[in-house]
């Protein structure tokens, strides 16, 4: 193959993305039957991969390596090289925290558009920056970045200890960088019912319940349920202590009952005395 040709296609398509067939012939001025010999040489050794096309002149092509500048040969990013370098003095231009512009960062750096914008991108795929929605903005506005402070941190940890590997790691990774926050102590929670039933236990329960009770028997349902103003269906099941989660109801009726207002030793049956009694142990 003439090298000169070879030069022209290759310093062509190794600045695209991808490409098409007919516009490298038209661009490079090279034949058919010579193109389709050279890409699929170039296919072979996993520089691009054809993506699309029926006709020959209808072909999609991807660029999949980083071609140098010389035919035949692969940019390779090494650990601790220039590419590396560019990153740090990019992220130490970052604050901890808060926001920063576009048009500071560019201006601040010695790095020209290319290798600023991929830098950048990967800066947000890590989750170190992201990009703020301003609504409307002027053309010439690149934008503004808010700094998340927890992953900026984990990754300056790696940037102090020139880390390169674990950098190298990272950024290869298509996902964005997580924090691994600390697990939190699983806090058991207490169903209504156990509730209930804790509550049924107590001796303010039992208290009410027996006052209620008293009542019913001194004065007649009737009047409970008039003075309580509750449905009779709810006073029978407090009464029979089947009430779900009854603190609230029944302490309702008791104040409506007017139970709550009665003084200690008051009542021909004398429970308020035990009553006071057992809640000093409680207490205690």
């Amino acid at each position: 193959m003439d090298k000169t040709i070879e030069n022209n296609v290759w310093k062509y398509i190794r600045r695209k993305k991808f490409f098409i067939f007919s516009d490298v012939m038209m661009v490079t001025k090279v034949t058919q039957d010579y193109l389709v010999q050279l890409l699929a040489e170039y296919e072979a050794k996993g520089y691009i991969k054809l993506q699309s096309g029926n006709r020959i002149t209808d072909r999609q092509y991807l660029v999949v390596k980083k071609l140098d500048a010389t035919v035949g040969n692969i940019r390779v990013r090494k650990e601790g090289s220039k590419s590396f370098q560019s990153f740090y003095e990019l992220f130490d231009l970052l604050p901890s925290n808060g926001s920063i512009s576009y048009a500071y960062l560019f201006g601040k750096t010695k790095l020209l558009g290319g290798p600023f914008k991929e830098i950048l991108k990967s800066l947000q795929r890590l989750g170190v920056l992201k990009l703020i929605d301003e609504g409307y903005v002027t053309r010439n506005h690149k934008g503004t970045y808010e700094v998340i402070e927890s992953t900026y941190q984990e990754i300056k940890a790696l940037v102090d200890k020139k880390n390169s590997i674990q950098i190298k790691k990272l950024l290869d990774q298509s996902k964005p960088f997580k924090v691994v926050a600390a697990s939190k102590p699983e806090v058991k929670k207490i169903s209504k019912v156990e509730l209930s039933q804790k509550y049924m236990k107590t001796s303010d329960y039992k208290r009410k319940i027996r006052d209620i009770k008293d009542f019913d028997e001194t004065y007649g349902r009737a009047e409970l349920i008039k003075k309580s103003k509750v449905s009779k269906g709810t006073i029978s099941l407090l009464l029979n202590e089947k009430y779900p989660n009854p603190q609230k109801m029944i302490s309702t009726v008791y104040e409506r009952l007017g139970l709550n207002k009665q003084i200690l030793g008051a009542d021909s049956k004398g429970h308020k005395l035990e009553d006071a009694v057992e809640i000093l142990k409680e207490i205690v």
